[in-house]
This record gives structure tokens, C-alpha cells and sequence, in this order.
């Protein structure tokens, strides 16, 4: 938690306008699916850095850098301040938003949507990753950072519904899965040719 806090307040030292940034992540450690799919929200257009709870508890590196980074409100999200990922109880302030679902697939294409609202458009590349396997998963989260492309999850076996959803809306993406077969299957990557498809 110390070290998100820290990335967040190097990247955005928050000394004038200019470098405070517009909006803030906040992300439940507990959920490293929610943590890697959040990553796309700090690419452009919405270049908000990840700042990290534990429950509903917000501890004290992640609340000092909170008020450090002091965001000023992302005009393509609606002017929020705070975007709350995977906490499913309803934001407290008006300047808030939350972004979240019943599982981490729902709550991942949740934030894709956030994303791709943000850009004006879908994102004409989508990264399947393993919802079961970190070591897998986590390379995604740098590639998202940078390049705004954003991840979805899939069970090693199975195609989640909601992730088939996301898939459909981008309108025929390139699809990108992370993991051998032994991570994802061959009968995922072979739903995923026909979910991708308008």
C-alpha cells in the first residue's frame, strides 16, 4: 500500500494544478483481479493512479497521498474525484464513483466501459487474462497502464458471460490472452474467436 501511494504521489508531486491529477483509483488489495484490470484507467485519457484499501478501511499511506494528490476531478468521468473500484456499497460523495460488479469479470468489464467512455470509444484491443492464475494476469497491468488497452478476465475453462459481453461491445477487437493452455484453454481461445465477432 505504502508503494502504490508512493508511485501515485511520484508521478503527480501534486505542487501545482498541473500535476494533481484529475480523478483516483481506489482498489480493495484483497482483489488482485480488480487491481490488474483497474491499471487501464491510469492511460490516457484518464491518467488516474492507483491508490490501495484493505476492505472498507482506507489505510494511512493510501489517505495521506489521497490528500496529497488532491484530484481535481476528471472531466471524461463525469468530474469524479474518486473512482471506487470493486466496492460494491454506493459512493459517499457526489464527486465519487464506483465501479463495480458481482464478480470480477462483471466488475472488469465495468471498468473497460469507464475506459472506453473516457476515449470516446471502445478500445480496438482487449487482453484476456486468467482470473485464477496472478502469475499470469499481472503482466497485463503495465501494458494496460501504458497503452489503454484494457483486460478482461476468463476462468482457464470456461468463458464467462460477462466477459462475452465486453467482447461484443468493442465490435470485432484483436484479442490478446496471456497464458499457455494449460492457463487458458484451447476451447476459451476458441469462444473467444466467435465472442470477439460483431
Amino acid at each position: 500500500m505504502a508503494d502504490a501511494a508512493a508511485v501515485a504521489q511520484a508521478t503527480f508531486p501534486g505542487t501545482a494544478d498541473v500535476t494533481r491529477p484529475g480523478a483516483v483509483a481506489m482498489v480493495d488489495a484483497n482483489s488482485w483481479q480488480d487491481g490488474v484490470a483497474a491499471s487501464v484507467l491510469f492511460a490516457n485519457p484518464l491518467r488516474a493512479p492507483i491508490l490501495l484499501t484493505r476492505g472498507g478501511s482506507v489505510p494511512g499511506a493510501s489517505g495521506s497521498a489521497l490528500t496529497s494528490l488532491n484530484p481535481q476531478g476528471a472531466p471524461k468521468a463525469n468530474g469524479a474525484q474518486l473512482i471506487r473500484v470493486g466496492l460494491r456499497r454506493p459512493a459517499a460523495r457526489p464527486e465519487d464513483t464506483t465501479v463495480a460488479g458481482n464478480t470480477v469479470f462483471a466488475t472488469a468489464a465495468k471498468i473497460d466501459k469507464l475506459a472506453g467512455d473516457a476515449a470516446g470509444k471502445p478500445a480496438g484491443q482487449v487482453m484476456v487474462v486468467s482470473s485464477e492464475r496472478p502469475d499470469f494476469a499481472m503482466p497485463a497491468a503495465g501494458y494496460a497502464a501504458k497503452t489503454g488497452v484494457p483486460v478482461l478476465f476468463t476462468r482457464g475453462t470456461s468463458l464467462p458471460p460477462e466477459t462475452v459481453a465486453a467482447l461484443k461491445a468493442h465490435k470485432n477487437p484483436d484479442v490478446f490472452i496471456l497464458g499457455p493452455e494449460s492457463v487458458v484453454s484451447k476451447s476459451v481461445e476458441d469462444n473467444l474467436r466467435s465472442s470477439a465477432r460483431p
